[in-house]
């Protein structure tokens, strides 16, 4: 059975105790072939349950970072896992020295980046639609465990300060960077983008025929047509499109009598148009965050987290 995770760090037994050992071989404490803390000892220094950490210590064995030696207890492995991390330790390192991080932010970012240490950071997700925001919002309750405040950019033009308050940032695609920028200048503002997979397999529908979209916005068909047409779809394609939002898609369906394809925005209820016509063929498949785009903004948020704790530190020190 997996350990529950500590409900303050968010972290596993698992990743608990990694950490704890990544620690003490990046700062020098421990060096690969040394005698790693007994159980009992880890027990003491972290406030572990003991069973916790033997398992834990079973788990890391398994992967050739620890070595169990009965009778003589629990050692640093000096196989190709530890070095491999080390050396990676080493060359990340050496790039935070040339960026000019200190080494306590640097330490700070890959424990955050890592370990899952984004979990409830307060953030708001910016369009000019309630779709791409609740799209975008759900794909960063899923990938990071972030449930982000869902925010127009109208609102946010109206009440620049207050629609944003108690937030750590705010999350937007390219369309709308700039804009907010300007008009929530103390609020930082980080970029996303969505795959371009799902709209060409969109579009590769409406090269056979109509495409129905119900979608909880219909603002966004303008948004999707343009990215359409950065994405180089013919404007005959495009216009094969029709939007709606729920109350209005039966009604579309009953007229539809030729064959034609829907797509059911993943914010709805399911079901929640009822038994689909013989001759509308529901649209499988979902909207992505791009994987790279992602984890640059995992990374970015981890960075700007770990230089507001050092700044933090530096003041609370003076």
């Amino acid at each position: 059975m997996a350990a529950s995770p500590n409900p303050r760090t968010g972290k596993s037994g698992l990743e608990r105790v990694r950490h704890e050992l990544l620690t003490a071989l990046h700062f020098g404490k421990l060096s690969p072939g040394d005698r790693a803390p007994s159980v009992r000892r880890l027990a003491d220094l972290t406030g572990m349950n003991r069973k916790t950490i033997h398992r834990a210590y079973t788990r890391l064995a398994n992967e050739g970072f620890l070595d169990l030696r009965p009778g003589s207890g629990t050692y640093i492995a000096e196989s190709a896992p530890v070095n491999d991390l080390l050396g990676a330790v080493s060359r990340c390192r050496a790039t935070a020295r040339d960026l000019g991080l200190e080494a306590s932010v640097f330490s700070s970012f890959l424990d955050i980046y890592l370990s899952g240490g984004l979990r409830e950071l307060p953030l708001a997700v910016v369009e000019c639609n309630r779709e791409q925001v609740g799209l975008i919002a759900a794909a960063l309750r899923v990938e990071l465990g972030i449930a982000p405040r869902p925010l127009l950019l109208s609102k946010l033009s109206a009440e620049p300060r207050s629609s944003v308050e108690g937030c750590w940032g705010i999350v937007t695609t390219d369309g709308h960077r700039a804009e907010i920028r300007a008009v929530s200048p103390p609020v930082p503002v980080f970029r996303v983008a969505f795959d371009p997979t799902f709209p060409m397999q969109l579009a590769e529908q409406a090269e056979r025929g109509p495409v129905i979209m119900v979608v909880h916005d219909r603002a966004f068909a303008g948004i999707f047509a343009r990215m359409l047409r950065q994405m180089a779809v013919a404007p005959e394609v495009i216009r094969r499109f029709s939007f709606f939002e729920p109350s209005q898609a039966r009604a579309a369906l009953a007229r539809c009598t030729g064959r034609a394809s829907i797509y059911v925005s993943p914010l709805l209820p399911p079901q929640s148009l009822g038994p689909m016509p013989v001759n509308v063929q529901p649209i499988r498949g979902r909207w992505r965050i791009e994987p790279a785009s992602l984890e640059r903004l995992k990374a970015a948020l981890a960075l700007d987290v770990a230089n507001r704790r050092g700044a933090a530190g530096a003041r609370t020190a003076v």
